[in-house]
């Protein structure tokens, strides 16, 4: 997955632009057998660590994991320490902002 990337990246039109871009999903199994399907939301590094930013379909919620690619997909690490998690909301939170910042100045250009 590419660092720092939003459903929307390649089509520059913002969260809320009702275009035609699919939004990347992924099936997680959960504990009790269940396949869940989720919304790829975003892709962020904090430090040396890639978070992955997921929304289960058609629910108000978001989850950040810790998340690593291997030759079987990607695997996605719990985050256990607050601190840690602490630092991915904050980094979220700074993307979401530059994303809005970007989205205003296009809007504002246009």
């Amino acid at each position: 997955m590419d660092e720092n990337k939003s459903i929307h990246d390649d089509c520059n039109c913002g969260d809320d632009c009702g275009c035609e871009e699919e939004i990347p999903t992924m099936k997680i199994e959960l504990e009790d057998g269940t396949e869940v399907e989720w919304d790829v939301i975003a892709t962020f590094p904090v430090g040396d660590k890639d978070y992955i930013a997921l929304a289960p379909q058609d629910e108000d919620e978001l989850f950040i994991y810790a998340y690593t690619e291997d030759e079987n997909g990607v695997v996605l690490d719990n985050i256990e320490d607050d601190n840690e998690f602490e630092a991915a909301g904050k980094a979220l939170d700074e993307l979401f902002d530059e994303m809005e910042a970007e989205q205003a100045e296009e809007n504002k250009n246009n």
